[in-house]
């Protein structure tokens, strides 16, 4: 788990209950904007079917833990799985290599996220939420400092989209291209 709502609420100083509801809002938003740079963060299975003629599939969900199945798909030899021995995976980045390559297509299941969220990416999910939180606050002095946001972090056309420590936190974890 990246983080919870009590770690939420003790980045945040709050003691009372009447805004749990909203938290756990701005924390579930906090995570699925993280998951978008770098990756799931629970571990899930993953199926996918890969059309492909090389010897290199790039599994779309990284990291990677382990691969549960890679077997042949739309044909006569379908569901017959391919030997563990005759692929090597590179978890980190999703890159699975086969010993042989086929035109045939291919179905993948394995186990993406991690074992254990890094404390950076749990600390880049608090900082994120704590932002999103910040907004509600209506007139505060300096709810949202303009000078707090990195114009170009992981945007485009200089929208403010992430605070510059949660950058930071995540630019060693953060997804790099895929290849559709």
């Amino acid at each position: 788990m990246a983080a919870t709502l009590a770690d939420l609420k003790a980045h945040l100083n709050v003691t009372s209950t009447s805004q749990d509801a909203e938290l756990v809002r701005f924390l579930d938003a906090a995570v699925g904007t993280v998951e978008n740079i770098v990756g799931p963060l629970a571990s899930r299975s993953v199926t996918e079917i890969h059309e492909r003629a090389s010897d290199v599939i790039v599994l779309r969900q990284r990291p990677v833990q382990s691969v549960t199945s890679v077997a042949p798909y739309g044909w006569a030899g379908a569901g017959v799985p391919v030997v563990a021995t005759t692929y090597r995976l590179d978890g980190p980045t999703g890159l699975l290599y086969l010993q042989y390559a086929t035109s045939a297509p291919v179905q993948v299941t394995y186990v993406a996220g991690y074992a254990t969220v890094p404390e950076a990416i749990s600390t880049a999910v608090l900082v994120v939420a704590g932002r999103l939180y910040e907004t509600q606050r209506g007139n505060a002095p300096s709810a949202l400092p303009a000078s707090d946001f990195d114009p170009n972090a992981f945007g485009t056309g200089g929208l403010p989209l992430l605070p510059p420590l949660a950058v930071t936190l995540l630019e060693p974890y953060r997804r790099g291209p895929t290849v559709a």
